[in-house]
């Protein structure tokens, strides 16, 4: 199984009462060999947690962290940025810090959020269109390693009883995103946080990481977006299973903000 998990959040994140420690302790005992945590970096006054990361004191935890369970797992230190592209200056202090990994997600468009009432304003078909808008700019123009969780506004429709997106209706904004992800050396991740929600699947849908294999996406990271220490690596087999049948053989973890191949092994 995948012996890493590079999306994950503790109580520096507005949306989550977990521990540095307990999140750690938990990895280990999972048997995982290298973690990350990324905790939220919002600034879009629509988003509930709107300036409140402390990113010195997010990463002095980390530190502190590794100095005491680095002799047994790799803690790696990252941070996920919302609409990140919007909000260079209001961030210029976090990207003088020693990161791991930045990724990059789209959580708030305009005055709505993703997660909270987007779909209350917007028809599912608006909605998810100008998400993939905003994707399409954030991965032009941001500062990132990974672009996070693409399509998972199928976790906030599904609340409202709205059926799942077909892929197959937003190709052309879809590819349009993957090909400059794959242009920029952007890693796409496999969010697995989707298999814990009312229509199981990774974020994005697999149809998407096939389109993005098929046009030469090989630079993916897998994180479990875990904000309680049960979800760390929640979905990791059945996530394996799928990248191996579209014919993935690799992913990647990042170190000082390079990406570095884990191999994905045949049953």
């Amino acid at each position: 199984m995948i012996k890493t998990d590079f999306h994950l959040h503790t109580n520096m994140s507005t949306d989550s009462s977990a521990t540095i420690e307990l999140m750690v302790q938990r990895a280990i005992d999972l048997g995982l060999t290298e973690i990350a945590f990324t905790d939220h970096d919002d600034h879009n006054p629509a988003d509930e947690g709107a300036g409140m990361y402390d990113p010195v004191k997010a990463y002095q935890a980390s530190l502190s962290a590794r100095q005491r369970f680095g002799g047994t797992i790799a803690i790696r230190h990252g941070v996920e940025i919302g609409e990140p592209h919007l909000f260079a200056k209001e961030n210029q202090a976090l990207y003088q810090l020693p990161l791991d990994i930045i990724i990059g997600s789209v959580h708030c468009i305009g005055p709505y959020g993703v997660h909270s009432d987007l779909f209350d304003h917007k028809t599912p078909a608006e909605g998810i269109s100008e998400y993939f808008r905003l994707t399409l700019d954030m991965a032009k123009f941001a500062d990132m390693d990974v672009l996070g969780h693409l399509d998972y506004f199928d976790r906030y429709t599904a609340l409202r009883n709205i059926p799942p997106y077909n892929p197959n209706e937003y190709e052309d904004q879809i590819s349009a995103i993957l090909e400059v992800i794959i242009s920029r050396n952007i890693a796409l991740e496999i969010n697995t946080s989707g298999l814990r929600s009312a229509n199981p699947r990774p974020f994005p849908h697999p149809d998407v990481l096939k389109w993005h294999h098929r046009m030469g996406g090989r630079l993916i990271c897998i994180g479990s977006d875990a904000h309680r220490p049960e979800q760390i690596a929640y979905g990791f087999e059945q996530t394996e299973d799928i990248l191996r049948d579209i014919g993935f053989c690799e992913y990647h973890v990042f170190r000082a903000r390079k990406p570095h191949c884990a191999p994905i092994k045949n049953d």
